[in-house]
Protein backbone atom coordinates (compact mmCIF):
# COMPACT_ATOMS: atom_id res chain seq x y z
CA UNK A 1 0.00 0.00 0.00
CA UNK A 2 1.22 3.25 -1.40
CA UNK A 3 -0.02 6.90 -0.26
CA UNK A 4 1.08 9.53 -2.39
CA UNK A 5 -0.19 12.98 -4.04
CA UNK A 6 -1.52 12.94 -7.28
CA UNK A 7 -4.07 14.14 -9.80
CA UNK A 8 -6.33 12.41 -12.64
CA UNK A 9 -4.93 12.88 -16.34
CA UNK A 10 -8.22 10.50 -17.53
CA UNK A 11 -10.72 8.10 -16.61
CA UNK A 12 -12.11 5.37 -18.72
CA UNK A 13 -15.56 3.39 -17.23
CA UNK A 14 -14.84 -0.47 -17.57
CA UNK A 15 -17.98 -2.73 -16.71
CA UNK A 16 -20.87 -1.77 -14.27
CA UNK A 17 -19.28 0.13 -11.76
CA UNK A 18 -15.33 0.43 -11.95
CA UNK A 19 -13.40 3.16 -13.88
CA UNK A 20 -9.81 2.70 -15.66
CA UNK A 21 -8.11 5.78 -13.30
CA UNK A 22 -4.86 6.84 -15.03
CA UNK A 23 -3.09 9.27 -12.08
CA UNK A 24 0.11 11.36 -12.38
CA UNK A 25 1.56 10.92 -8.76
CA UNK A 26 4.46 12.72 -7.09
CA UNK A 27 6.17 9.28 -6.14
CA UNK A 28 5.08 6.75 -8.18
CA UNK A 29 5.37 8.85 -11.74
CA UNK A 30 2.20 8.11 -13.72
CA UNK A 31 0.10 4.65 -13.37
CA UNK A 32 -3.24 3.63 -14.12
CA UNK A 33 -5.02 1.92 -11.60
CA UNK A 34 -8.42 0.52 -10.69
CA UNK A 35 -11.21 2.15 -8.99
CA UNK A 36 -13.28 -0.70 -8.19
CA UNK A 37 -17.23 0.31 -7.18
CA UNK A 38 -16.73 4.19 -8.49
CA UNK A 39 -19.16 4.49 -10.52
CA UNK A 40 -21.79 3.63 -8.04
CA UNK A 41 -20.36 4.37 -4.73
CA UNK A 42 -21.28 8.00 -3.99
CA UNK A 43 -19.98 7.85 -0.78
CA UNK A 44 -16.19 6.22 -1.47
CA UNK A 45 -14.84 8.27 -4.62
CA UNK A 46 -17.89 10.88 -5.25
CA UNK A 47 -16.87 13.63 -7.51
CA UNK A 48 -12.90 12.98 -6.54
CA UNK A 49 -11.98 11.37 -9.71
CA UNK A 50 -12.13 14.54 -11.71
CA UNK A 51 -9.74 16.64 -13.14
CA UNK A 52 -8.41 19.98 -11.62
CA UNK A 53 -8.03 18.57 -8.48
CA UNK A 54 -5.01 17.98 -5.95
CA UNK A 55 -5.39 14.35 -4.50
CA UNK A 56 -4.08 12.62 -1.92
CA UNK A 57 -4.68 8.81 -2.83
CA UNK A 58 -4.13 5.43 -1.22
CA UNK A 59 -2.95 2.87 -3.71
CA UNK A 60 -2.82 -1.00 -2.89
CA UNK A 61 -0.74 -3.55 -5.50
CA UNK A 62 -3.00 -6.13 -6.80
CA UNK A 63 -1.97 -9.55 -7.23
CA UNK A 64 -3.78 -10.38 -10.74
CA UNK A 65 -2.58 -6.94 -12.04
CA UNK A 66 -3.60 -3.42 -12.33
CA UNK A 67 -3.08 -1.56 -9.17
CA UNK A 68 -6.19 -0.70 -7.00
CA UNK A 69 -6.96 2.59 -5.68
CA UNK A 70 -8.58 2.33 -2.50
CA UNK A 71 -8.54 5.52 -0.71
CA UNK A 72 -9.28 9.18 -2.35
CA UNK A 73 -9.03 12.59 -0.54
CA UNK A 74 -9.05 16.48 -2.01
CA UNK A 75 -6.47 18.39 -1.05
CA UNK A 76 -7.09 21.53 -3.71
CA UNK A 77 -9.86 22.20 -5.81
CA UNK A 78 -8.94 24.09 -9.18
CA UNK A 79 -12.78 25.20 -9.41
CA UNK A 80 -12.16 27.95 -12.60
CA UNK A 81 -11.72 25.04 -14.71
CA UNK A 82 -15.47 24.00 -14.22
CA UNK A 83 -16.81 27.81 -14.97
CA UNK A 84 -14.81 28.62 -18.13
CA UNK A 85 -14.70 26.41 -21.16
CA UNK A 86 -11.50 28.09 -22.47
CA UNK A 87 -9.75 27.56 -19.55
CA UNK A 88 -10.96 24.39 -19.15
CA UNK A 89 -9.34 23.60 -22.45
CA UNK A 90 -6.08 25.00 -21.56
CA UNK A 91 -5.97 22.53 -18.38
CA UNK A 92 -6.76 20.04 -20.69
CA UNK A 93 -3.73 20.68 -22.68
CA UNK A 94 -1.26 21.05 -19.48
CA UNK A 95 -2.22 17.47 -18.35
CA UNK A 96 -2.22 16.35 -22.19
CA UNK A 97 1.39 17.74 -21.91
CA UNK A 98 2.20 15.81 -18.60
CA UNK A 99 0.46 12.72 -20.34
CA UNK A 100 3.12 13.06 -23.07
CA UNK A 101 6.58 13.71 -21.41
CA UNK A 102 5.86 11.57 -18.81
CA UNK A 103 6.61 7.14 -19.04
CA UNK A 104 4.72 5.20 -16.93
CA UNK A 105 5.77 4.66 -13.39
CA UNK A 106 8.42 7.10 -13.71
CA UNK A 107 8.23 9.48 -10.27
CA UNK A 108 9.34 12.88 -11.78
CA UNK A 109 8.33 15.47 -8.39
CA UNK A 110 9.91 18.45 -10.62
CA UNK A 111 7.13 17.51 -13.31
CA UNK A 112 4.62 17.17 -10.49
CA UNK A 113 4.85 20.36 -8.67
CA UNK A 114 4.89 22.48 -12.00
CA UNK A 115 2.01 21.33 -13.30
CA UNK A 116 0.26 21.31 -9.92
CA UNK A 117 2.00 24.86 -9.44
CA UNK A 118 0.14 25.94 -13.21
CA UNK A 119 -3.00 24.45 -12.84
CA UNK A 120 -3.12 27.11 -9.29
CA UNK A 121 -1.88 30.15 -11.22
CA UNK A 122 -4.39 29.27 -14.45
CA UNK A 123 -7.24 29.18 -11.77
CA UNK A 124 -6.06 32.29 -10.06
CA UNK A 125 -6.32 34.14 -13.37
CA UNK A 126 -3.16 34.80 -14.17
CA UNK A 127 -2.30 35.08 -17.94
CA UNK A 128 -3.30 32.14 -19.49
CA UNK A 129 -1.28 32.30 -22.15
CA UNK A 130 2.11 33.21 -20.24
CA UNK A 131 1.36 30.21 -17.74
CA UNK A 132 1.12 27.31 -20.15
CA UNK A 133 4.02 28.54 -22.07
CA UNK A 134 5.87 29.01 -18.70
CA UNK A 135 4.43 25.51 -18.28
CA UNK A 136 5.56 24.27 -21.16
CA UNK A 137 9.17 25.18 -20.92
CA UNK A 138 9.66 24.14 -17.61
CA UNK A 139 8.11 20.08 -18.58
CA UNK A 140 10.34 20.26 -20.87
CA UNK A 141 13.29 21.06 -18.88
CA UNK A 142 12.86 18.39 -16.42
CA UNK A 143 11.91 15.71 -18.62
CA UNK A 144 15.10 16.57 -19.66
CA UNK A 145 15.08 18.37 -23.25
CA UNK A 146 17.71 20.87 -22.76
CA UNK A 147 15.12 23.45 -22.97
CA UNK A 148 16.00 26.97 -21.27
CA UNK A 149 12.90 27.21 -18.97
CA UNK A 150 12.21 31.11 -19.52
CA UNK A 151 9.27 32.26 -21.01
CA UNK A 152 9.40 35.53 -22.74
CA UNK A 153 6.59 38.02 -22.81
CA UNK A 154 4.81 39.29 -25.73
CA UNK A 155 1.66 39.76 -27.37
CA UNK A 156 -1.08 36.94 -27.57
CA UNK A 157 -0.11 35.88 -31.19
CA UNK A 158 3.50 36.17 -29.94
CA UNK A 159 2.75 33.70 -27.31
CA UNK A 160 0.43 31.26 -29.19
CA UNK A 161 3.41 30.92 -31.96
CA UNK A 162 5.57 29.90 -29.35
CA UNK A 163 3.05 27.33 -27.47
CA UNK A 164 2.22 25.56 -31.04
CA UNK A 165 6.01 25.69 -31.16
CA UNK A 166 6.46 23.54 -28.18
CA UNK A 167 3.84 21.48 -28.87
CA UNK A 168 5.41 20.75 -32.07
CA UNK A 169 8.54 19.97 -30.84
CA UNK A 170 7.13 17.74 -27.68
CA UNK A 171 5.24 15.63 -30.61
CA UNK A 172 7.80 15.07 -32.50
CA UNK A 173 10.59 14.41 -29.53
CA UNK A 174 7.83 12.13 -27.52
CA UNK A 175 6.72 10.39 -30.91
CA UNK A 176 2.80 10.80 -29.56
CA UNK A 177 0.23 13.20 -30.74
CA UNK A 178 -1.56 16.24 -28.50
CA UNK A 179 -5.42 14.96 -29.02
CA UNK A 180 -5.84 19.10 -28.19
CA UNK A 181 -4.10 20.52 -30.91
CA UNK A 182 -7.28 21.16 -33.07
CA UNK A 183 -8.15 23.37 -29.63
CA UNK A 184 -4.46 25.30 -30.18
CA UNK A 185 -4.68 25.75 -34.08
CA UNK A 186 -8.40 27.36 -33.85
CA UNK A 187 -7.35 29.54 -31.33
CA UNK A 188 -4.40 31.09 -34.19
CA UNK A 189 -7.71 32.21 -36.34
Amino acid sequence: MQKTLAFVIRKTPIGEADYVVELFTREIGKLRCIAKGARKSKKRFGGRLEPFLELSVIIRESRRGMPLLTEVNVRQVFSSFQRDLGLFSWGVFVLETVDLLTPSQDPDPGIFDVAIETMQRLNDNHDVLETVMDFQLRALALAGYGIEPKAKSGDNEEQLKGIKALTTFTETQTGKSYKSSKFLEELQR
